[in-house]
């Protein structure tokens, strides 16, 4: 009975092979004869010795990873989840086409392609914040490249799927935690005995953590710049025009997420729904992430810096093109409405990702073309009387005046550093012999000229050719950080903005882009938006970050500057007698007195908690905004010129002032800031004294000294006069600003332009 049940109780299928995997379980007596000879035979041969390999380790040092940190490690449940979801999504489907032969790859989804989008969706929320593990997972599986956009381009008209595509790369795209980024950027000292081995163990498999994250979210970048869709927007002008019927046009990838906006933004009030919200935050997200997406730490490589300013400036071209600008500028206009005042900071943010990197000066400047240099040639005919052809000598016109001429000499050097910018082989492009006073010839490369520039001229100094270059003491340093000036602070010509790396078409065509924007911005966003985000520092809202502050001087600084630059290069093409318009125009939601109070009393904060960065972008700051003062004081129109002795009043002539600049000047002291804070320091410091000199001779004119004691003012523009006219800047300047530290600092500026 016994045998009978456990034969029952096995399936057919399971009898067949338990059958097969024994097939000697009856075995003959002559089978088991040659079976016992053959484990004689066996027992008898010398045993060899078993060798195993030893276990692989892998290079992201897995093994130790998931014993220190399991979180690293994905569940194999979630991983036989994920490939699921992601193998059931779709499919690339090829067709050719008849007439032409051509073959085209579309992505075909399934019939339930939207739940299997809403399970991935749930399993990257539960995806660790710090190590990601999940989005690491999907990156190597390319579920973006070959799942994701694909289908975004073939269902491009629906919007619940497009809008669940963008709830995930939303996710995929955030940017990295506080505690990733500190990682990524960790020394390990792996020389030293101090620190243990397993320390320095789990100090690498962080750093690689975060390193991988970061590479990951640069590849997501370039996926979307780079799509096959925004090809055209990347042609030449000359071609754009000539293929008017360019079928890519306007259908690029970001297109089909900036259209979910229109239907959400064309609605006002009550009528906006909480899905509408959701929406708008949902792409404007996708933009800011994008965006602020940059290399973690480049180790020294100047090739993926490059590579990573490079594809910003790629995609800033892209951004006008796809007409993410024309959103913006419309989020802009309505964000003091009540459905729109919750997008201001994020708005904020995008600005401040959109502004990283660039110079408002250079932005400023696309539009102007540069002079070319003028050249002379000189013919001089050989003194010998050989059959030696004459000498040719090409050189500046402006170096026909003399070296005597300190403007000639910097014109001349001027135009030379733009002639080795513009050169394509200025590295390679052999020698050149100069001829020195005393007879002597010294060739000089192509590439180093201007360090090996011969002294002819320069009262008896000793020439720079052949002398090493001595090391310099970081210990006696008197400037910290990089060195590098921006455009306002270099010589004309001499700027970041001539070097080869940022000089290309794709430069041009990004600054000219920003140019176009922030012409956009000025005229019709900059009053509601700086409107809305003093209201939310004014009273000190909770939806407010550590850094929002120093973004928010940041964009300020920039629109500044920018402006001023621009309005400068207006006046000079503008005729003679032309009437000028305002000189702050919608800047002036940026000069009122609480915005002074921001900005000085941020000085004082900055430099007690020591944030160098921070306090250097408020003094650029409060250096624009006191030459936006200087100009509403001498504009033409009656209520600029009023605000601006409102607030020169509130900020010199108080009985408690507002003015910082005899404090930062003292507080300055050699190896703490960079050359870049002292050149705005300075520049503050001169526009200060001559808005002071011009007030105070206004004043005396409007009041005279002998009836200053009888005066009595009228209204309030009398009484600010007269308090200005009782200043005495003498006094002011000999106390506060003449020492031999203020000395000392000016001479090691000056020595850096000498």
């Amino acid at each position: 009975m016994s045998s009978t049940r456990n034969a029952a109780a096995v399936p057919p299928r399971a009898q067949g092979q338990q059958q097969r995997s024994s097939p000697t379980s009856v075995a003959s007596p002559m089978n088991a004869g040659q079976q016992q000879q053959q484990q004689q035979q066996r027992q008898h041969q010398p045993t060899k010795p078993k060798v195993t390999p030893p276990p692989r380790r892998s290079k992201s040092s897995s093994s130790s990873s998931s014993k220190k940190h399991p979180e690293m490690v994905v569940d194999k449940r979630i991983v036989d989840e994920l490939l699921l979801v992601c193998g059931v999504i779709g499919s690339t489907a090829t067709t050719v086409d008849e007439t032409t032969g051509q073959t085209t790859e579309k992505f075909v989804p399934v019939t339930d392609c939207l739940n299997w989008l809403q399970d991935l969706q749930r399993a990257l929320r539960r995806d660790h914040e710090t190590y990601r593990p999940i989005s690491l997972l999907l990156g190597q599986w390319r579920i973006v490249s070959q799942k994701l956009l694909p289908l975004v381009m073939s269902c491009r008209y629906d919007k619940a799927m497009v809008l669940t595509v963008c709830k995930i790369l939303v996710i995929l795209t955030k940017p990295l935690s506080e505690d990733a980024k500190r990682a990524g950027r960790l020394t390990v000292d792996v020389k030293s005995k101090k620190v243990d081995d397993s320390v320095i163990q789990e100090q690498i498999v962080l750093r690689e953590n975060a390193i991988a994250q970061s590479d990951l979210l640069m590849e997501y970048k370039r996926m979307f710049v780079r799509h096959s869709s925004h090809h055209y927007a990347f042609q030449n002008q000359k071609d754009k025009k000539n293929k008017t019927t360019d079928k890519s046009e306007g259908t690029g990838l970001l297109s089909v997420f900036t259209s979910l906006l229109a239907e959400p933004l064309s609605k006002m009030g009550s009528s906006r729904t909480s899905a509408d919200h959701l929406t708008i935050e949902l792409v404007l997200h996708l933009m800011r992430n994008l965006l602020s997406i940059t290399p973690l730490n480049t180790f020294g490589s100047t090739e993926k810096a490059q590579h990573a300013a490079q594809l910003h400036r790629e995609f800033l071209v892209l951004l006008e093109e796809e007409m993410v600008f024309d959103v913006l500028t419309c989020v802009g206009q309505e964000v003091e409405r009540r459905e729109n005042s919750g997008y201001n900071l994020l708005l904020m943010e995008i600005l401040s990702c959109l502004l990283r990197g660039q110079d408002p000066t250079d932005v400023a400047l696309s539009t102007v073309e540069p002079a070319a240099p003028v050249f002379e040639t000189k013919v001089i005919p050989s003194k010998k009387k050989s059959a030696k052809p004459s000498r040719t000598i090409t050189t500046a016109r402006a170096s026909a005046v003399g070296t005597s001429s300190l403007k000639a000499h910097l014109q001349s050097e001027r135009q030379k550093l733009q002639l080795s910018a513009s050169s394509r082989h200025s590295h390679f492009g052999g020698t050149l012999r100069v001829s020195k006073g005393d007879g002597k010839q010294v060739y000089v490369s192509a590439s180093d000229y201007l360090a090996r520039k011969s002294q002819t001229g320069s009262g008896g100094g000793a020439s720079a050719v052949g002398q090493p270059v001595r090391r310099k003491n970081k210990k006696a340093e008197v400037f910290v950080g990089s060195g590098k000036a921006s455009t306002l602070h270099s010589r004309p010509g001499a700027s970041a903005s001539l070097s080869r790396e940022i000089a290309g078409p794709t430069s041009k065509r990004a600054k000219a882009a920003l140019n176009s924007f922030c012409e956009k911005f000025v005229a019709q966003c900059y009053g509601p938006v700086m409107k809305s985000l003093k209201n939310e520092f004014r009273r000190d809202s909770n939806r407010l970050e550590d850094g929002d502050r120093t973004l928010f001087f940041r964009i300020v600084w920039f629109f500044h500057q920018w402006f001023r630059v621009s309005r400068r290069n207006a006046l000079e093409k503008k005729k003679k007698g032309a009437e000028e318009e305002s000189s702050a125009q919608n800047l002036i939601f940026t000069m009122d007195v609480f915005m002074f109070n921001l900005v000085l009393n941020s000085t004082d904060e900055f430099f007690e908690h020591k944030k160098p960065a921070e306090l250097a972008q408020t003094v650029s700051l409060y250096t624009e905004m006191i030459h936006m003062l200087h100009a509403m004081y001498e504009s033409k129109d009656s209520t600029e010129h009023m605000m601006a002795l409102g607030l020169m009043d509130r900020i010199f002539y108080a009985g408690e002032p507002l003015d910082r600049l005899p404090r930062l000047l003292s507080r300055w002291t050699p190896g703490m800031f960079s050359r870049e804070y002292l050149c705005d320091l300075i520049e503050c410091s001169h526009v200060t004294w001559k808005l002071l000199d011009i007030n105070a001779k206004k004043c005396l004119e409007s009041f005279p000294s002998d009836k200053l004691s009888t005066k009595r003012p009228k209204d309030a523009v009398e009484r600010m006069n007269l308090t200005a006219s009782e200043f005495d800047k003498e006094t002011y300047f000999s106390r506060k600003f003449v020492s031999n530290q203020i000395v000392f600092m000016y001479t090691q500026l000056l020595s850096q332009y000498a």
